[in-house]
């Protein structure tokens, strides 16, 4: 339904400089040569003597670039096949999140939980229009979570590596995949310590191996965080950041965020200049679940 929905207009709205970056740099390696100068920071390596792309950004690893690079080889680079790709990888993410679902609630909570994910307008969007790169990182995120649940179910060294490495991805492409893994990573110690605790003592060498994996895939990005955290740095300290930071936190629990975003044509600097002509019951679900879960993690 996904996909029949975005085949009825693939070119609207008009590719954007996200879009063109990734596309571009996967043109360049199909093509064989470079079209011309990309922007700062972006490292082009060599691979079978065509230009191969690592980092599209030193925070934003070539992921993207590289699931592009098969479907233009084959079907010719066009807005068309730019976004039926990023669709085709959004699907085979949702695939993976019903997967981990079923595996952690069952099959009646995975048919419910693809569709409302599925039919979000946000998901749709971001599916078809991958604004900041963010379809690989779902990917990494849904098969590296699939992944590790299957691991502590059976302890197979297959899971463990196949998610090692699909984290280990995921921080590679964009280094606020580190936030994700925090974050999860304490929920995880809060929600199951005793599970922790028990991985710890009876798969020692599993873990020390997949978490060497996962730091073997990441590693370009990890040798990187010093200018990542540098650059990062200057850009807080500029006037009205921390403000930008804050509207942009509130869009996304409100719901509003893209709807501003395409009411002003795409200008960051205009989207929080009036009221947003929707809204969202989300962030206060967000607040009431995280109480709930705190709750049932502290009587644990």
């Amino acid at each position: 339904m996904l996909t029949a929905v975005a085949r009825r207009d693939l070119s609207a709205p008009g590719l954007y400089y996200d879009e063109a970056i990734f596309a571009g740099l996967a043109k360049d390696f199909v093509k064989g040569s470079a079209a011309g100068p990309h922007m700062p920071f972006t490292t082009i390596g060599s691979l079978f003597g065509r230009p191969f792309p690592w980092f599209v950004q030193n925070y934003f690893g070539g992921l993207k670039c590289w699931l592009l690079i098969p479907s233009f080889a084959v079907f010719g680079s066009s807005v068309a096949v730019l976004r039926l790709t990023t669709l085709f990888c959004s699907l085979i993410a949702l695939l993976f999140f019903m997967l981990w679902t079923r595996k952690l609630l069952g099959l009646p909570a995975a048919l419910v939980a693809g569709p409302l994910l599925a039919l979000d307008p946000a998901f749709f969007y971001l599916s078809v229009f991958d604004w900041g790169g963010v379809v690989p990182s779902f990917l990494c995120r849904a098969s590296g979570f699939y992944f590790f649940l299957a691991w502590t179910r059976e302890r197979k060294w297959r899971d463990g590596l196949l998610a090692a490495v699909s984290l280990g991805l995921g921080l590679f492409s964009k280094i606020d995949f580190a936030i994700i893994l925090l974050g999860c990573g304490i929920a995880l110690l809060i929600s199951y310590r005793q599970a922790v605790l028990a991985a710890l003592r009876n798969s020692r060498a599993q873990i020390v191996v997949c978490s060497l994996a996962f730091l073997v895939v990441a590693c370009p990005t990890v040798f990187s965080l010093s200018d990542i955290l540098n650059q990062a740095s200057v850009s807080a300290g500029q006037p009205g950041a921390f403000d930008e930071k804050l509207h942009a936190w509130e869009a996304m629990y409100d719901g509003s965020y893209f709807f501003r975003l395409i009411q002003v044509g795409g200008k960051f600097d205009w989207m929080f200049g009036n009221a947003a002509t929707v809204w969202s019951p989300f962030g206060l679900a967000v607040i009431a679940a995280a109480a709930l879960l705190l709750v049932r993690a502290l009587r644990a």
